[in-house]
């Protein structure tokens, strides 16, 4: 799907409202399209569902959004020990 994803993915989810996922690989670098894709994604990942955060640590837009979006949030960022990137999180509830 083209186009911006701040009206893209709210789009898509309107077009979807049963869409369940398993994997979610954020890579935007930047703030708002993480903000867009953590508001409206993040609820859709299944109990046990990875999402993965390509560039936590690295880019300061995307890595305030995940910090800002989970500060109230009982979760685990996780790193590789083989790899600065990526980083992920395991959904433990809803």
């Amino acid at each position: 799907m083209e186009g911006d994803i701040s009206q893209t993915v709210p789009e898509y989810l309107n077009k979807n409202p049963h869409l369940k996922i398993s994997l979610l690989n954020l890579d935007t670098d930047i703030y708002e399209p993480a903000v867009t894709i953590l508001e409206n994604l993040y609820p859709r990942i299944s109990i046990g569902g990875i999402l993965i955060v390509d560039d936590y640590g690295v880019f300061a837009g995307e890595t305030k959004a995940v910090d800002n979006f989970f500060k109230d949030k009982n979760i685990q960022i996780n790193k590789f020990p083989f790899a600065k990137t990526p980083s992920f999180i395991i959904k433990k509830e809803g």
